[in-house]
């Protein structure tokens, strides 16, 4: 199945969304069924990234490349992590070590965890 760039969280069902350690989001489509684990899988332009000392992330990494650079962010107290690739001019102030917040846009699909019942 060819989805393309595509950030994959593992999310905990709520009626018609789903929490994910990057906040809650909308569940477009679930393909999951009734399947025990699930995946939530997201484009990486539905994420946003801000600089916030309040944050629940914090940048990890952070490589330029021309126009845009892309972050690394982990969720604080789990460790996941996420990369997205911000416009150079927004990602500037997101050093290593910045606590940030990381929002979503838009739905998610959720599809059966690879291994799932």
């Amino acid at each position: 199945r060819l989805l393309g760039d595509t950030v994959v969280l593992p999310p905990e069902r709520l009626g018609a969304g789903a929490r994910t350690v990057l906040g809650e989001v909308a569940v477009r489509r679930d393909h999951a069924g009734d399947a025990s684990q699930a995946v939530a899988l997201l484009r990486p332009d539905q994420l946003r990234v801000a600089s916030d000392p309040a944050g629940e992330a914090t940048v990890t990494q952070a490589r330029h490349g021309g126009a845009t650079t892309a972050v690394t962010v982990s969720a604080n107290g789990t460790g996941d992590t996420v990369t997205v690739t911000l416009p150079r001019r927004e990602a500037d102030a997101l050093t290593v070590g910045t606590p940030v917040t990381v929002t979503i846009e838009g739905e998610a699909v959720l599809y059966p965890a690879p291994h799932s019942d």
